[in-house]
């Protein structure tokens, strides 16, 4: 039975030992890793505001209200103050959403005690089977476009496959989840998942997986940055000075434009992959710093005036509004503190335009224009534009005449890497460890950028980072996870050992070279090492794949318990696992169980018609 199992696996993986054709005798010698001591971080710049040195405490909002009360009632009745809440008591209305293209069926109802519940089953021809239903804890959105919601499985927040959409007041699936390979309730969500939706969030045991929210809103600190030095300065007998400028604390009023528009860019610059520099994490960043300094954002070979939820820094930089000027920035037209967008009537958007623009300006004869667009600026200027959110426009903040914009002349080459602003620097070691983790990243999570030479630019920039001494556990980590890709197990034994000396906290680089290096000592069936891996990483990630691959060690070391008990927990995490149904029918048999036996027999059968 253990060798049986054992095969099956080795088959399925379709893994070798051998190494490709396309890796050279060059390239093996140069990823072998010496003695190695990393360089110091990359500084920080310094900032005149006290507050954004690393040390500085969060207080809270509930400290700020208490002598800015009439702030944060304006700041009460914005989507900001709304960006994230508990679920449970929210009225919603009940629906069926069958999704035959991935083999689901899901539905969303409200429980006797308000709490909301969505409920997967598995579809397999006419027949709805397996149905579980998942308790729902958080609501993730305003509302004013739509709801996503978060479920707590297991200790860990996973996104449900179901979205709430306000436009068509209907269920849906999620953003990402209308595919045939769409993650049910498989989708882990990170602290840095939740860092533009709540406000401080906390990684429990320094796993960024384990979560506990502390405010479930945009809180005032994101903005203006850790308030404890200002809480104790004004709290002082003498009620703190009264400068013109309050180091203790940023005011964004106070920041130039690029520091200023830094605070926004935390959230709303759309990405194809963000890399954290080399020492931070997450929630390292603070307001009146560059954004540069904490993390790089890079896009991939798609044209700034593509359409994206969050994508408005790209649109609006490529305005002439903002080039040909050094005024205009976010809080132009969107007052952080008031919910302008909703309520302000568009006579006050063009109110704003005409601070620069004489009206007539307009190239449109005006009564054409009054009729086309009720003389309204931005109804002509920055027009609703679908985005890849389904059934969602959003504002396009590309400022332009958009019936005659060129925009091609703007897109970069597929296949390039580009970084989204104009970056701090940074000492050539450390720009080929971000530019190489974004490659690997675009690769993985990007289908239709799978190209061997965005895999072969990242491997090389990553063993750059190594040599040139900013190598860390994400570059390792990176390494032996393309060494796995390229199938290639010398490199995933050293990278991957590597990865795990260097770092043992549950890191998202430590997670990678977990799976890798336990799944190399499977195939070499060293399976006392490759258990102790795997009951590491079952413990800190809910992975169906680590999971599986723990039943069949099991298995193989005559645990049959711990086996069954693992193999359970793949299909309670990913019920179409087929595999795991047939051995799963195979081991309960042995035990004479035919009740469990024959259930997962059946599902096995089910699921491979």
């Amino acid at each position: 039975m253990r060798f049986l199992l054992c095969l099956v696996v080795v088959m399925l993986s379709g893994c070798s030992t051998e190494k490709p054709a396309s890796q050279s005798n060059a390239e093996e010698r140069s990823a072998e890793p010496d003695m190695y001591a990393a360089s110091p971080a990359p500084v920080v710049p310094e900032s005149e505001f006290l507050n954004t040195r690393a040390g500085v405490g969060y207080v809270g909002s509930e400290s700020c209200q208490e002598c800015h009360a009439d702030v944060h009632a304006h700041f009460s009745k914005t989507r900001h103050s709304r960006s994230m809440a508990e679920a449970r008591g929210q009225v919603t209305s009940p629906a069926e959403v069958p999704h035959p293209l991935s083999g689901y069926s899901y539905s969303s109802r409200t429980g006797d005690d308000g709490e909301l519940l969505h409920t997967e089953s598995l579809l397999v021809g006419k027949k709805e089977l397996a149905p579980r239903d998942i308790l729902i804890r958080w609501a993730v959105g305003s509302g004013r476009f739509g709801r996503s919601y978060l479920a707590e499985m297991d200790g860990f927040l996973v996104q449900s496959p179901l979205t709430w959409y306000s436009d068509r007041q209907q269920w849906g699936m999620s953003p990402g989840y209308d595919f045939p390979t769409q993650f049910s309730f498989r989708r882990n969500v990170a602290a840095g998942c939740l860092y533009c939706h709540a406000g401080p969030v906390e990684s429990i045991g320094d796993n960024d997986y384990h979560v506990q929210v502390h405010e479930s809103f945009i809180s005032c600190e994101r903005c203006h940055g850790p308030g404890e030095l200002h809480v104790q300065k004004h709290s002082s007998v003498a009620g703190g000075s009264k400068d013109d400028v309050d180091y203790s604390i940023v005011n964004p009023a106070h920041l130039d434009r690029e520091l200023q528009e830094a605070i926004c860019q935390q959230c709303h610059l759309q990405a194809d992959a963000q890399v954290m520099v080399r020492g931070h994490d997450f929630d390292d960043y603070r307001p009146g710093l560059p954004l540069s300094a904490f993390r790089r954002d890079f896009r991939f070979g798609a044209a700034d005036d593509q359409m994206t939820i969050v994508g408005h820094v790209a649109q609006m930089h490529r305005s002439a509004c903002f080039t040909e000027t050094d005024s205009l920035t976010c809080t132009t037209c969107h007052h952080p503190h008031q919910d302008q967008s909703d309520t302000a009537p568009l006579d006050q958007y063009r109110a704003i335009c005409l601070t620069c623009h004489q009206d007539e300006d307009c190239g449109e004869v005006p009564l054409v224009r009054t009729q086309k667009a009720e003389n309204h600026c931005t109804k002509c200027h920055m027009p609703s534009a679908p985005t890849e959110v389904p059934h969602v426009a959003f504002t396009h903040h590309r400022i332009g005449i958009h019936e005659t914009d060129d925009d091609s002349a703007a897109a970069p080459a597929r296949g390039q890497i580009l970084s989204m602003l104009e970056p701090a620097s940074l000492p050539r070691a450390d720009q080929a460890r971000v530019s190489g983790l974004a490659a690997l990243s675009i690769y993985q999570t990007r289908p239709q950028s799978r190209d061997e030479r965005l895999l072969r630019g990242a491997r090389e920039l990553l063993q750059e980072a190594w040599d040139k001494g900013a190598g860390d556990v994400d570059v390792a980590a990176g390494l032996a996870n393309i060494a796995e890709i390229t199938r290639f197990d010398p490199m995933i034994e050293k990278w991957g050992t590597i990865a795990l000396d260097l770092d043992d906290s549950p890191s998202e680089g430590r997670a990678t070279a977990l799976q890798v290096v336990s799944e190399l000592r499977f195939r070499q069936q060293r399976f006392e090492e490759s258990y102790e891996l795997l009951r590491e990483l079952t413990a800190i990630r809910r992975d169906p794949r680590a999971w599986f691959y723990r039943g069949l060690v099991a298995q193989n070391l005559d645990q049959t318990e711990d086996a069954i008990a693992s193999l359970e927990r793949a299909v309670e995490i990913n019920p179409r696992n087929a595999s795991a149904h047939s051995i799963l029918a195979t081991l309960y048999e042995l035990l004479e169980n035919s009740d469990k036996s024959d259930y997962h027999r059946q599902m096995a059968n089910e699921l491979q018609k």
